[in-house]
């Protein structure tokens, strides 16, 4: 998720510039904070390395070393089938550990409710 969102890989799911830059500075910390749990890991230190070579927005953030602020976040999915529809997004985490858990929702009977039971069954 870290490199696809600071290399601008190819997505069918989009966000708002407002809701990107917080996303992209909660991934800035949580890699922070699994490099201070895992200090030696190889795969993590290769990446954090290799986006602050690729990515500027990475790099910034990064060396910064700010805490994000904590906002909402939304995301829109660009369905085929469906069209273009948005979710608000919730991360939980279950400590202690590395687990977390994407909840993403809609309002009660909106459109995109209903495009998002569609997805889901």
């Amino acid at each position: 998720m870290a490199w696809r969102t600071f290399t601008d890989a190819p997505s069918t799911v989009f966000r708002s510039a407002g809701h990107l830059n917080s996303f992209r500075a909660a991934i800035v910390a949580g890699l922070r904070a699994a490099a201070r749990r895992y200090p030696t890991d190889p795969e993590l230190r290769s990446l954090v390395r290799d986006l602050h070579e690729v990515s500027g927005n990475f790099a910034g953030l990064w060396d910064a070393k700010g805490q994000p602020q904590n906002e909402g976040d939304q995301l829109t999915v660009d369905d085929p089938d469906l069209g273009r529809f948005t979710l608000d997004t919730d991360v939980l985490t279950v400590e202690p550990g590395d687990l977390r858990v994407v909840v993403l929702s809609a309002p009660v009977n909106s459109p995109d409710a209903s495009r998002l039971a569609a997805i889901t069954g």
